[in-house]
C-alpha cells in the first residue's frame, strides 16, 4: 500500500513543483525588446495599406470618398466594433440555455475506505473496544479505483431571466455600436469633401502661384537695384518692396493651407503616398439657403446618431434596473441526471436523479427599493444628458445655415475681388513700358491677383463645406450598400448617385419628412398696439414652423395673446405678453419698454414671447393629439 501511494505521489508532486516554477518565473518583468517593436512597426506599416486597390488614375470626389469609407482606420475600428458587439449579442443569447453537463472522472485511492458504525443511544461502539481494535471489525463499501460518468441537465429560473435583460443590453449595445458607425461614415463623407476641394484648388493654383513668387522675387532685386542706381527714390523702393513682401507672404500663407488638406487628404483615405492627383470638376452651383429652420432641428432631432444613441442608453438603463431587481426574486433550480458508478460494491451502479431547490435571499429583498431608486435617478440623468445634447444639436443645426448663409457672402465678397485684381492685373500687364516702376507695379499687381484667386477657392471649398455641415447636423445617411463587398469604382458609383440625391433633401424631401405644420389660431386683444403685436406673434410662429389660419379649424391651436403694460418710471415701463391656450394652460413674457414704445418695438416684444415659449406651444399641440 504505501509503495502504491508513493508511486501515485511522485507525478503529483513534480506537476505542482512546475507550475509553482512557472508561476514565479512569470512574475519576472520582461522589457520589451527593439527588435519586437520594430517587427510590430513594420508589421503596422503593411498591415494599414494591405488589400488596397492601387491609385492608377486621377482620383475623382467620388472616388475619393469611396476610397476613406473603405479604407479609413477610424471607420475600420468602428466597423469591427460593430462585428464584435454583434458576436457578444449572440455569444449572449446561449447564457439563456439551461445547462447541460456531461462529466467523466477516475478516483484512486492508497487503500480501502473501511468504516464502522455506533448506535446513537450509546457514546461507545457498536462492539467492545477489544473487538474494534481488530481490523475484521471494519467494513468497506467502496473500491479504492472507481470510474464516474454522468449527464446532467439544470435550469436556473433567476439566472435565466438575468440572462435575458443582459442580452437585451447586449442587443442595444449592438445598436449602439451601428450607431456609431453611421456618425463616423457622416463625418467621414463631410470631412473628405472639404479637404477634396481645398486640396483641387491647391494642385490648380500651384504653378501659377511658383511663378507668381519667382516673379516677386526677381522684382523685389529689381527694386533694390533701381534704388542703388538712384532710379527710384529710397522711401518708395521700401514702401513697394515691403507691399510685394506683404502680397508674397500673404499668397504663401493661402498656398500653405490649401497645399495641407492633400496630406488631409490622404490621412483620410489611408493612401501609402501622397503622390496622386485629382481629377478636376466644374463647380457647383451653390444650393439655396434653408429657410424653415424648424423642420431643420425636427429632422436633427429625429435623425442624429447621437440622439439615438442616447435612446438606447436609456433603454439600457431601465434594463439594468429590472436584472437588479430580479436577483431580489425566489429562486427556482431544477435538475436531472444520469449518473454511472463502477464501484463494484454497489448494489447498483447506475441510476438516475431529479432534484428541485427554492431558495431566496432575503438581504437581497432590503436592497429592491434603493435599487429602483438609483435606476429612477439613471433615468433622469439619461433624459438630462439626452436634453441637453439636444439642445446642442437645435444650436448646431441653426449655426450651420447661419454658416452657409455667411459663407455664401463671403465667397461674392471673394469672386468680386478676384474680378477686381484680375482687371487690375490685366490693366497693369498692357500699360507696361520701358519705365521699370511700372515693370514693379505689374509683379505686384499678378500678386494680389493670385492671392484673390486662393482666397476665391478657399471662400468656395468653406461654402460648399457649410452646406455639407448642414446636411451633418441634420444626421443625413447615405445608400452605399455593403461598402466592404463592393471594388472602389463600384464603391464611387453609389457614393455619386447618393450625393445627387441628397444635395437636393433640404428643401423638399425633409419638408414631408417633418409631416404637416401644426395650426394655430390668434386671437388678440383690441388695443393700440395689437397691429404692431401681432406682426411679430405672426413672424415667430412661422419661423417656428407653425401655420397661422385665421377661420376655425379643429386640430389648430387656439392661442390666446394679450398685452399687460405697468406704470411708466423714470422714463421706463414693464410689458408683459400673456399667451394661453383658450381656457387652459398659459405662459408669459416680461420685458422692460421706453416709456413711448414705438410699433417696431411692439413687434420685437412679440417675437420675443413667441421664441421664448416655443416649446410651451409645442407641449400644448402635443397634450391634444
Amino acid at each position: 500500500m504505501t509503495h502504491r501511494f508513493q508511486t501515485a505521489l511522485k507525478p503529483v508532486t513534480l506537476a505542482v513543483a512546475a507550475f509553482i516554477l512557472a508561476g514565479c518565473s512569470s512574475l519576472t518583468p520582461h522589457p520589451l525588446e527593439d527588435k519586437a517593436v520594430r517587427d510590430r512597426a513594420a508589421a503596422d506599416r503593411v498591415k494599414m495599406f494591405d488589400q488596397q486597390e492601387p491609385i492608377s488614375a486621377a482620383i475623382t470626389l467620388d472616388e475619393a470618398i469611396a476610397r476613406s469609407l473603405k479604407y479609413n482606420l477610424d471607420l475600420r475600428l468602428k466597423k469591427m466594433e460593430v462585428a464584435i458587439n454583434e458576436q457578444l449579442h449572440e455569444v449572449s443569447k446561449y447564457d439563456m440555455l439551461p445547462n447541460l453537463v456531461v462529466g467523466a472522472g477516475y478516483t484512486d485511492r492508497s487503500n480501502y475506505a473501511g468504516g464502522d458504525s455506533r448506535p446513537l443511544y450509546s457514546p461507545q461502539g457498536s462492539r467492545p473496544a477489544e473487538a474494534m481494535a481488530r481490523t475484521n471489525s471494519f467494513s468497506t463499501s467502496s473500491d479504492m479505483d472507481r470510474r464516474l460518468r454522468s449527464v446532467e441537465f439544470s435550469w436556473n429560473v433567476l439566472d435565466f431571466g438575468v440572462s435575458y435583460y443582459r442580452a437585451k443590453q447586449r442587443a442595444d449595445e449592438f445598436l449602439i455600436a451601428q450607431e456609431r458607425k453611421r456618425r463616423v461614415i457622416q463625418t467621414t463623407v463631410h470631412d473628405v469633401r472639404f479637404a477634396f476641394l481645398r486640396a483641387l484648388a491647391a494642385q490648380k493654383l500651384a504653378g501659377e502661384a511658383e511663378a507668381v513668387m519667382k516673379q516677386a522675387e526677381q522684382a523685389i532685386e529689381q527694386s533694390r537695384a533701381a534704388e542703388s542706381r538712384g532710379a527710384i527714390p529710397v522711401q518708395i523702393a521700401l514702401a513697394y518692396q515691403r507691399s510685394l513682401v506683404d502680397a508674397v507672404a500673404l499668397l504663401n500663407t493661402r498656398r500653405q493651407e490649401l497645399d495641407f488638406a492633400k496630406a488631409e487628404l490622404a490621412a483620410l483615405m489611408s493612401a501609402p503616398t501622397k503622390q496622386f492627383t485629382l481629377a478636376d470638376m466644374p463647380e457647383q452651383t451653390l444650393n439655396p439657403l434653408p429657410t424653415n429652420l424648424a423642420v431643420l432641428e425636427d429632422t436633427a432631432l429625429l435623425s442624429r446618431p447621437e440622439l439615438r444613441e442616447e435612446d438606447l442608453k436609456k433603454r439600457i438603463s431601465g434594463d439594468e434596473t429590472r436584472r437588479q431587481l430580479m436577483q431580489a426574486f425566489p429562486n427556482l433550480t431544477l435538475g436531472l441526471g444520469q449518473q454511472y458508478d463502477s464501484n463494484r460494491l454497489l448494489y447498483n451502479n447506475d441510476w438516475v436523479e431529479n432534484s428541485a431547490r427554492i431558495s431566496w435571499n432575503l438581504l437581497r429583498v432590503l436592497s429592491a427599493p434603493a435599487v429602483k431608486k438609483a435606476g429612477e435617478r439613471q433615468i433622469e440623468t439619461d433624459d438630462a444628458r439626452r436634453q441637453a445634447l439636444s439642445m446642442a444639436i437645435m444650436t448646431q443645426t441653426r449655426i450651420a445655415a447661419l454658416r452657409y448663409g455667411l459663407a455664401r457672402s463671403d465667397l461674392e465678397l471673394a469672386q468680386k475681388s478676384m474680378e477686381v485684381d484680375a482687371r487690375v492685373a490685366a490693366v497693369a500687364k498692357s500699360g507696361v513700358s520701358s519705365k521699370a516702376e511700372t515693370e514693379l507695379e505689374l509683379v505686384r499687381a499678378t500678386a494680389r491677383s493670385a492671392v484673390s484667386k486662393y482666397q476665391r477657392a478657399i471662400a468656395y471649398a468653406n461654402a460648399q463645406a457649410a452646406y455639407a455641415r448642414i446636411q451633418h447636423s441634420l444626421g443625413q445617411d447615405f445608400e452605399l450598400g455593403e461598402i466592404d463587398q463592393l471594388t472602389v469604382a463600384q464603391l464611387a458609383g453609389n457614393v455619386g448617385k447618393s450625393l445627387a440625391a441628397t444635395e437636393k433633401q433640404l428643401p423638399t424631401v425633409l419638408l414631408a419628412k417633418a409631416g404637416p405644420r401644426p395650426k394655430v389660431q390668434l386671437f388678440l386683444d383690441e388695443q393700440q398696439s395689437g397691429k404692431a403685436l401681432l406682426s411679430g406673434v405672426q413672424q415667430a410662429l412661422a419661423r417656428g414652423g407653425f401655420d397661422v389660419v385665421t377661420n376655425t379649424q379643429p386640430d389648430a391651436l387656439k392661442l390666446q395673446v394679450s398685452l399687460k403694460m405697468g406704470d411708466a418710471a423714470k422714463g421706463l415701463k414693464t410689458g408683459e405678453v400673456v399667451l394661453s391656450e383658450v381656457g387652459k394652460q398659459s405662459a408669459n413674457y416680461t420685458a422692460t419698454l421706453p416709456q413711448a414704445p414705438r410699433e417696431a418695438t411692439y413687434s420685437a416684444m412679440g417675437e420675443a414671447a413667441i421664441t421664448a415659449n416655443v416649446g410651451h406651444l409645442r407641449e400644448w399641440i402635443a397634450n391634444r393629439k
